[in-house]
């Protein structure tokens, strides 16, 4: 037990400095990736949204300020035959939280993104999902009043 928490640890070393070195680990077999995945988005994601006023979509998606495990993860929703797109944007100098008022100031000039493509939603619900109960939940929700057909 204490010689894989050693390697887990030397893993999140080499993973915080050269991402896309851990990849013929977390491709060894789909559960990895599926495991990464699922936590990554946990940690870093939003199951996205639907506003059946206005109908406006927000697609799930993930966000880092390093590109490489941008590129990670997206190599992983490869694996698993899931559709996405890649963004970018720049980070405002600071912004205020809604949620606490405090004032923070982005480390980085910039974030990328991963969305999950409406294609692959259902899919994406099936292989990686969230964890936490509540994100699970809204993006079933977002399943549930978009009426996304089953594409891919």
């Amino acid at each position: 037990m204490a010689y894989s928490n050693v390697v887990v640890t030397e893993l999140i070393k080499v993973g915080k400095v050269q991402p896309l070195r851990l990849l013929p680990v977390l491709t060894i077999n789909k559960e990895i990736a599926r495991g990464a995945l699922t936590g990554w988005f946990d940690a870093e994601g939003s199951p996205g949204s639907f506003n059946l006023n206005s109908y406006k979509y927000d697609a799930p998606r993930g966000a880092s300020a390093n590109q490489d495990i941008v590129r990670l993860m997206a190599y992983l929703l490869d694996l698993l035959g899931i559709h996405y797109t890649i963004g970018g944007f720049k980070n405002a100098k600071e912004f205020i939280s809604p949620q606490t008022g405090k004032i923070y100031k982005p480390k980085s000039g910039k974030t990328y993104t991963v969305r999950i493509r409406r294609c692959c939603i259902i899919r994406f619900s099936k292989l990686v999902g969230f964890r936490i109960r509540r994100e699970q939940e809204q993006l079933h929700m977002l399943i549930a009043a978009s009426k996304f057909k089953k594409i891919c």
